[in-house]
């Protein structure tokens, strides 16, 4: 994954842990912080862990398969980068 990959709506992945994984990646790259306030067998919910920021995306899983399809995507940061 680069600092510029695009997330659309609609986007399936093969598992949670596989969106989990690209999230905190994309993250990193970005210099962002992230929480998962959600994130159980059926859905995970990403968060910037400054409240105020609207930062948010939702994955939910399609039926009984172990594919999860991105639901809501906000990638708009309001908060500063963050250098570790």
């Amino acid at each position: 994954m680069s600092k510029d990959f695009k997330w659309t709506l609609g986007m399936k992945f093969t598992c949670f842990q596989d969106f989990k994984e690209g999230m905190m990646e994309y993250s990193v790259l970005n210099g962002y912080q992230v929480c998962f306030p959600k994130n159980d067998h059926t859905r995970v919910k990403v968060m910037c862990k400054t409240k105020e920021c609207p930062f948010t995306t939702y994955v939910f899983r399609v039926g009984e398969s172990t594919t999860f399809q991105l639901k809501t995507l906000e990638l708009n940061h309001t908060r500063a980068r963050v250098f570790l």
